[in-house]
């Protein structure tokens, strides 16, 4: 019984489904107790193929072996990374030199962030708080100057009703009328 040789072998079949039918014809084979000369010389030729086909897949995934297409191909993906490398430092360095340039101007800018401002307001010093009552109270003094209060006091009843009813637009356009009739210095505006 003669093993089907490689080189004959079926199309349905993969290599590899090929070299294990044929091993388990010769397994058999083997297990026997004649085993003819023919028999052994396609055991050998068998055996030749499979090494033949080993050392070519291994020669296949070492560099050495690799054509110079392909070593030209990855070179140039190597190249190619390599500039994209350049280009991300220089991206890195730029940006970093702005963020520097960000934070020196951050730290001197003369105005104040909102955290800043808060941490002021919820923990101010003593001399902070007197500052803010002398302002508060300057403020207060300066709006006193421009301010005025209609007093209905001596003011009959028929008036009164009459100023309740008025919108305080109204009210405001009549005091405006009787500064402007008025002979002052300065007439102001209500």
């Amino acid at each position: 019984m003669a093993a089907a040789r490689s080189s004959g072998r079926n199309a349905g079949l993969s290599e590899s489904d090929e070299i294990i039918k044929t091993a388990r014809t010769f397994i058999g084979l083997l297990g026997k107790p004649t085993f003819s000369a023919a028999s052994k010389a396609g055991l050998i030729n068998f055996l030749e193929e499979v090494i033949k086909s080993r050392q070519q897949v291994t020669n296949m995934n070492q560099p050495d072996a690799m054509t110079e297409q392909g070593q030209a191909g990855i070179a140039n993906q190597l190249n190619a990374i390599e500039q994209k490398l350049n280009e991300l430092k220089v991206v890195t360095t730029t940006n970093s030199a702005k963020v520097d340039e960000l934070k020196t101007t951050i730290t001197t800018s003369s105005e104040r962030t909102y955290v800043q401002v808060a941490a002021t307001v919820a923990a101010p010093n003593p001399s902070v708080r007197i500052m803010r009552r002398q302002q508060a109270e300057e403020a207060k003094r300066e709006r006193a100057k421009f301010q005025f209060t209609l007093s209905i006091k001596s003011v009959s009843e028929d008036a009164k009703k009459e100023l309740g009813l008025q919108h305080p637009k109204e009210i405001t356009a009549r005091c405006q009328h009787a500064i402007d009739k008025a002979n002052l210095v300065s007439t102001p505006k209500v």
